[in-house]
């Protein structure tokens, strides 16, 4: 574990933050799908907070995090300013698989979007044909960063403004021109069934890939706290995880 300098740290949405740190070591070995564990340095919160990769900067040694501000640690961070420094263990977990180049679609929910941002440039980068379902509550963040990669981006919102007025699954479902080779999800656990049964239905259903969020102490797999059922027993979200094929999981 190591300190990194804060690079930038500011709201870019309700509630929602993205963060800069200067990584080098990080950055170059990093893949879509994995997180860190952040460390407040508050001795009345021992327990690092884990944080999804957002995008990687390898060239630049730059790592981006983009965490929503809900308890005191994360509430924290958001107080830090260029300068400071975050005690940063990782990258952990297991990230989504990229397998042969072929179409892909995406599927992200609130604070589950940044995560698929680094994957989506992997997949543009390998050849793979991308479409990205990004949902929305209200405001809208790091949709330009989506669209500047060249993948086709469809956006949904509950209170209208965007692509669809909707959840993201209805916005799916509107668009039976979409036959991809393989699912890539990120959100809340009801998006993840309402997709599955989606994807199911399919006359050949692809792969559908979730990457889970669930309560996490140690980080590394030595506590157990974040274990998920799954068809082969219980497995640790941290450590076999956090992304899983829907189908490996018990309902």
């Amino acid at each position: 574990m190591n300190s990194y300098p804060i690079l930038t740290n500011a709201m870019i949405a309700k509630d929602i933050y993205e963060m800069e740190l200067s990584a080098p070591e990080l950055a170059a070995v990093c893949k879509p799908g994995q997180f860190f564990n952040l460390y407040t340095g508050d001795g009345a919160m021992m327990l690092p907070r884990p944080i999804s990769l957002c995008s990687a900067d390898r060239e630049n040694g730059v790592i981006t995090l983009v965490y929503r501000a809900a308890g005191q640690g994360t509430a924290l961070f958001s107080r830090l300013v260029p300068g400071n420094s975050l005690r940063v263990l990782g990258p952990l977990g297991n990230g989504f698989p990229l397998g042969k180049p072929g179409k892909a679609a995406i599927v992200g929910g609130g604070v589950g979007i940044p995560p698929l941002l680094e994957l989506c440039k992997a997949l543009a980068e390998r050849g793979s044909g991308v479409t990205a379902f990004l949902g929305y509550r209200d405001e809208t963040f790091l949709l330009g960063r989506f669209q500047k990669l060249g993948v086709e981006t469809v956006t949904a919102s509950e209170t209208g403004g965007l692509d669809y007025k909707g959840n993201i699954i209805d916005l799916l479902k509107t668009r039976s021109d979409i036959k991809p080779d393989v699912f890539y999800a990120c959100g809340p656990k009801p998006m993840f069934n309402a997709l599955a049964e989606y994807v199911y239905r399919m006359d050949d259903p692809p792969a559908l890939y979730v990457s889970l969020e669930e309560r996490m102490a140690c980080g590394f797999g030595a506590c157990r706290g974040c274990a998920v059922k799954t068809v082969d027993g219980y497995k640790r979200v941290c450590k076999d995880g956090p992304v899983f094929e829907f189908r490996e999981l018990e309902k």
